[in-house]
């Protein structure tokens, strides 16, 4: 009876459902993020001034996420002696930048204050030439937008005011003859811009995984 009673047990414990192993969910896969690598700096050139025969450089660095420096160059040293023709110009502008409505990283709005200084010695073929020095300061505005991987296109404008001191001059028998100084203080457009700029970094990195 005893063992009748053992086997019975047994089939019973055979018969007992066993607890089911619970499968752990699969891990939730991150979306795949490409991280992009920060701009280094913009170099660029003024087409305006390089179609006029005004050579012109400039680079921009950013500073944190709003604000950039920015130092412009240019230079025209054309001479024609037999001519009596001169075209010498040339110019230094730093600048300081706040930039914002960015649809992408440095691309948008900005506004700016700047401080520009210079020399130049005019002269046509012989006719009064105008020889001296300028120094201008102001407020500037304008827009950039990319173009190409690398590049950009910036369109700006920038007003103040602009002091200069002349000596007027009168080619004559091989001497440059004198005539009289002047000063003149201008206020208005002082800078006018549509800059072809490439981007150095700012480009798209590694491909990872995002935390969730």
């Amino acid at each position: 009876a005893l063992a009748d009673h053992d086997s019975g047990f047994e089939t019973l414990r055979k018969a007992l459902p066993c607890p089911s192993r619970r499968q752990p969910a699969p891990d939730a896969v991150s979306p795949a993020v490409r991280d992009r690598k920060p701009l280094l700096l913009n170099i660029k050139t003024n087409l305006l001034y390089d179609a006029a025969g005004f050579p012109s450089l400039e680079v921009e660095i950013p500073i944190g996420r709003r604000f950039s420096v920015n130092a412009e160059g240019a230079v025209a040293w054309w001479s024609g002696k037999k001519r009596d023709t001169y075209y010498q110009i040339d110019l230094l502008s730093p600048e300081v930048r706040w930039w914002f409505g960015q649809r992408s990283r440095w691309h948008g709005h900005y506004v700016g204050a700047f401080g520009m200084v210079g020399l130049y010695d005019l002269e046509w073929k012989g006719s009064r030439g105008y020889q001296g020095e300028y120094w201008s300061a102001g407020f500037s505005y304008g827009y950039m937008f990319p173009i190409g991987k690398s590049l950009s296109l910036e369109a700006g404008i920038g007003l103040g005011v602009l002091s200069t001191g002349y000596e007027e001059y009168v080619p004559m028998d091989n001497h440059y003859v004198y005539q009289q100084s002047s000063r003149t203080v201008y206020w208005g457009p002082v800078k006018l811009k549509l800059g072809l700029v490439w981007r150095i970094g700012d480009k798209p990195g590694k491909t990872r995984r995002a935390a969730l």
